[in-house]
């Protein structure tokens, strides 16, 4: 399942698709499109540091959105920040279990 997920990711416009996730107006900023590639192209270990608010979630969210079989699991630590995530999947349309 796991090489399947990587060939499709392999065959997707991340930049179509981050449009259609967020908006036609949004571009990748900082290190999110370094770090998008690292993931899409099944680099690892990846280690990305990125300031609060600066689109880290946009780094598992994206892919999980891209790829129409498959899970993501996450685990995160806060309650708020649990329930913002909660939030920006429902709006992005990808199935979220708590």
């Amino acid at each position: 399942m796991q090489f399947h997920q990587f060939k499709q990711m392999c065959h997707v416009n991340i930049y179509k698709k981050l449009k259609e996730l967020i908006g036609a107006k949004v571009e990748f900023h900082g290190l999110q499109e370094k770090s998008m590639h690292a993931i899409i192209t099944g680099q690892s270990p990846i280690v990305s540091i990125i300031a609060t608010g600066q689109g880290k979630s946009m780094l598992f969210m994206l892919p999980a959105y891209c790829v129409n079989k498959g899970t993501t699991i996450v685990i995160i630590p806060l309650c708020s920040l649990q329930e913002d995530l909660k939030r920006q999947c429902k709006e992005a349309r990808i199935k979220c279990v708590q």
